[in-house]
């Protein structure tokens, strides 16, 4: 079996992808909780797009990047076995 790397970017785009959406959505979920938990106790309405700009889109990135970086780097090390 040859190594196809076109397959293992793919591969690792997709994988990539699935778990960057997973981190956005958890940790947008988690700071809007977080937010409403603020409100409560200060009377103050916070701004809801922290939960989104600040938070969520920021792990996204770092979720896409991890898991595409493991994943490929773990197809490209099976070469040499």
């Amino acid at each position: 079996m040859s190594f196809n790397p076109i397959k293992t970017f793919f591969k690792s785009l997709g994988v990539g992808l699935v778990s960057a959406g997973i981190a956005f959505f958890t940790a947008n979920f988690l700071a809007i909780i977080a937010l409403v938990i603020y409100q409560a106790f200060t009377h103050q309405t916070p701004d809801y797009s922290i939960a989104y700009r600040i938070i969520g889109a920021p792990i996204g990135v770092l979720a896409f990047l991890g898991a595409f970086t493991v994943m490929f780097v773990r197809d490209v090390k099976k070469l040499g076995h």
